[in-house]
């Protein structure tokens, strides 16, 4: 049995097929992920996929429209696009519903809920204090009933028009997919080519924005056994922060994993509080972290496809580490696994949301009740 309240992963359901067919769970996953993508692709080009006992996945066309930027204050263009909506069969809603079948549904005395007042067997005229006790009572259910309506329109329009008139995620998101060589990021059966020349741009833009209006404290020179996590470590107090000096001194060495003894490496002061930087500032600092994450993630898939022993094993370390840069970037921006959903391997978006529930966001903070939904 799952327990209430948990989440079901990938990983536990690959687990469970695994053991009831026989099947390794390397190659249930990679079945799975074939399903999913099959799935997606089917949509791409279809209106509807209807998978019989389960239910139907569609897409709805959205016209472009106007909408609103909250953090900006200001209006913005949102573009024409498809919908991904999914109605469960009746099989399908029965089972979700099994433990509640055996409920009945029970009278409630309103009036005596709301007011306290009952009305005795075989009355059959209201006295005008049970008449007012009654109007009371309606006001009260149709105030609640207004409330609880504005409550779920809150909670379901707001986050759902930040995330869609957020134009500049959109773009950037599609332009890291073509540096990867990806159409999407759930092109997982292809192995990420990274396009250098687009890479190049992109970090020199980035170099540029994070350094300026920073003093460099100190240049560090490499000596045996620095990494560029260690060095990270030293001054900013967290081996995550490595981006950072990565972008800065990218002119000095081009590989974070490869520093020569010698090389120096300019130390920029640490960026301050997340919550005093500017929001242009804190969306450079997340794009580029997610960049760093992209790279880091397809040199650890191609170290892996390799089948070497020694090239995979590094692979999977520079995978896990990866995305540990990811949640870094958390500190910056709470909403970055919405904002930028489409620049994350969905697994990797678990995991980290994982590490949130664990850790908080990196900044002191812990997640909210709001940030449910």
């Amino acid at each position: 049995m799952i327990k209430k309240g948990k989440t079901v992963k990938i990983d536990s359901i690959v687990k469970k097929i695994s053991k009831q067919t026989g099947q390794t769970e390397a190659r249930t996953k990679k079945f799975m992920e074939i399903f999913f993508d099959e799935i997606g692709e089917g949509l791409s080009n279809e209106d509807r996929i209807s998978l019989s006992g389960f239910g139907i996945f569609k897409k709805k066309y959205t016209e472009a429209r106007t909408g609103y930027n909250p953090a900006k204050k200001k209006k913005m263009k949102i573009k024409a696009h498809n919908r991904a909506l999914f109605s469960p069969s009746s099989s399908l809603a029965n089972t979700v519903n099994r433990k509640y079948r055996h409920l009945k549904p029970n009278v409630i005395d309103e009036m005596k809920l709301i007011t306290g007042l009952s009305r005795s067997a075989g009355q059959s005229a209201l006295t005008p204090a049970r008449k007012k006790a009654r109007k009371r009572a309606k006001i009260t259910l149709a105030a609640l009933f207004v409330l609880v309506i504005l409550f779920f329109v809150s909670v379901i329009s707001i986050p759902s028009l930040f995330k869609e008139s957020d134009a500049q995620a959109v773009q950037f998101v599609t332009e890291l997919n073509e540096m990867m060589g990806l159409k999407s990021v759930s092109d997982k059966l292809a192995i990420p080519t990274i396009n250098e020349t687009l890479l190049g741009r992109y970090i020199f833009k980035t170099r540029q924005n994070l350094s300026l209006n920073r003093k460099i404290i100190k240049t560090h020179t490499v000596r045996q056994g620095d990494s560029i996590y260690s060095i990270a470590n030293q001054y900013y107090g967290n081996k995550f922060l490595w981006p950072d000096l990565y972008y800065t001194n990218k002119s000095r060495f081009e590989d974070p994993d490869l520093l020569m003894i010698g090389d120096k490496i300019h130390v920029y002061e640490k960026l301050g509080d997340p919550k005093n930087l500017a929001p242009e500032k804190k969306r450079q600092l997340v794009q580029a972290y997610i960049t760093m994450y992209r790279v880091s993630r397809a040199l650890g898939e191609k170290e892996i496809a390799t089948e070497k022993p020694g090239l995979m094993q590094k692979g999977k370390k520079r995978i896990e580490e990866s995305r540990w840069t990811l949640y870094t970037a958390l500190r910056y921006d709470h909403n970055l696994l919405d904002t930028y959903e489409d620049a994350i391997y969905p697994e990797d978006n678990d995991i980290v949301d994982d590490f949130i529930d664990r850790f908080g966001y990196g900044d002191g903070s812990k997640k909210s009740f709001w940030d449910i939904f």
